[in-house]
């Protein structure tokens, strides 16, 4: 009587096994393609999510656009504060805020929100 295991080798090919073994190392291949895609698009939501909210909180009360910095919008929103300076530094470049130097007692740069 022949073992178990040489049963399985002679009849392999009848079950299709290596169609899917085959499948199997294509489908992996495919994940791992595009895990670097997915890994930067969720990163893109959050960053949108966060700038929605830092740019909401600095919002213009009608004409009058108040000076924040970047430590107290990270209070307010309980966020990290590198965080909220990456997304402080995101909204200058499409124009949303603008940034006014520190002074002496706070060197920290101030943001507000540009009134249009």
């Amino acid at each position: 009587m022949t073992s178990p295991w040489q049963w399985i080798i002679v009849h392999w090919n009848g079950w299709g096994v290596n169609g899917v073994v085959a499948a199997i190392a294509s489908g992996t291949t495919w994940i791992l393609a595009r895990r670097k895609e997915w890994k930067d698009s969720r990163r893109a939501k959050a960053n949108a999510k966060i700038d929605t909210a830092v740019f909401a909180q600095i919002r213009p009360i009608g004409n009058y656009a108040p000076l924040f910095d970047s430590e107290m919008i990270a209070t307010a929103l309980s966020i990290d504060r590198d965080a909220v300076a990456d997304s402080l530094e995101r909204l200058e470049i499409q124009g949303k805020v603008s940034r006014q130097a520190g002074t002496l007692e706070h060197p920290a740069p101030l943001w507000s929100a540009i009134i249009r």
